[in-house]
């Protein structure tokens, strides 16, 4: 578990620079850990209370209004993932 948790802290810090702001990307970050939760429905009502908030907004606001660069977050994933598979 301690190997999984600072895999994933070095991917956030690859992928940070892709989020204009500190608050986007804590959202982000909330967003996509209550994601690999084990839930039995997966929506942002369902995410956000997982991640302890009082309703889905600032999930939503993430998903739908939020300035973040997408390809390179996408981009330094994929990177990650072959790094990850390679090794």
């Amino acid at each position: 578990m301690g190997r999984w948790r600072s895999d994933l802290d070095a991917l956030w810090a690859r992928i940070a620079p892709a989020f204009r702001r500190i608050e986007t990307r804590r959202n982000a970050k909330r967003l996509a850990t209550a994601m690999m939760a084990h839930l039995e429905r997966r929506n942002c009502w369902t995410l956000a209370e997982h991640a302890g908030e009082a309703g889905p907004w600032r999930f939503q606001h993430l998903l739908s209004r939020a300035s973040w660069d997408d390809a390179q977050v996408r981009s330094e994933i994929r990177a990650w993932a072959s790094e990850q598979l390679s090794s």
